[in-house]
């Protein structure tokens, strides 16, 4: 084989590559809720959330997750990103959180006041619900939807077991929002590069 050919191979390896979906296994954590932020501030994971959807205005950061949750994993494509949670008590990937565009909303979807952190969202849900009696397990099913300018989150729930209780409070307490815009800037001034 000659040179030539193996270059081409090569360079139509890292083509494909590049143009796949990245999946990680990174933090979800927020940053520091501010204007600036550095590179050391900011994961991998949240960087190349915000670039799949870079019109979104927010995005959807771990704050604090319950004992027993773990991010389970990260994936990340053009237009769209994913955070899956998983709970020893409520089941794998009993939670996914979806950046995207926009969202199809279901039509009976009852829409609800947001909290202080949820600013300039619009939340929409759509739950069904059966609470834990004293010798069964609850479930918890269905999404959220919180729409904002340039992007939607979805909550997606498959939840099962004790907790299901509770389980609105602790996402609630464990997800919030930061702005896109100084990660955005963090991008373009570390590596020149505007989404």
């Amino acid at each position: 084989m000659n040179r030539r050919f193996l270059f081409f191979v090569a360079a139509a390896a890292l083509l494909a590559a590049s143009c796949a979906r990245h999946e990680f296994n990174l933090s979800a954590e927020c940053p520091r809720f501010a204007d600036t932020l550095e590179a050391s501030e900011v994961s991998g994971a949240i960087t190349l959330m915000v670039q799949s959807v870079p019109d979104a205005t927010l995005y959807p950061c771990v704050e604090r997750l319950r004992p027993g949750w773990e991010v389970e994993r990260i994936d990340v494509e053009r237009n769209r990103s994913t955070i899956a949670i998983s709970s020893d008590r409520l089941g794998d990937e009993f939670l996914r959180v979806y950046l995207r565009p926009s969202c199809d909303i279901a039509a009976d979807a009852t829409v609800y006041p947001t909290e202080p952190d949820e600013a300039g969202t619009t939340l929409h849900e759509d739950i069904d619900k059966t609470l834990a009696g004293p010798d069964e397990e609850g479930e918890y099913e269905g999404s959220w939807w919180y729409e904002f300018d340039g992007g939607c989150v979805r909550f997606e729930f498959d939840a099962e077991g004790p907790g299901v209780d509770q389980i609105a409070d602790d996402v609630r307490q464990a997800f919030t929002f930061r702005p896109s815009d100084p990660v955005l800037e963090l991008v373009e001034r570390e590596f020149g590069v505007r989404s």
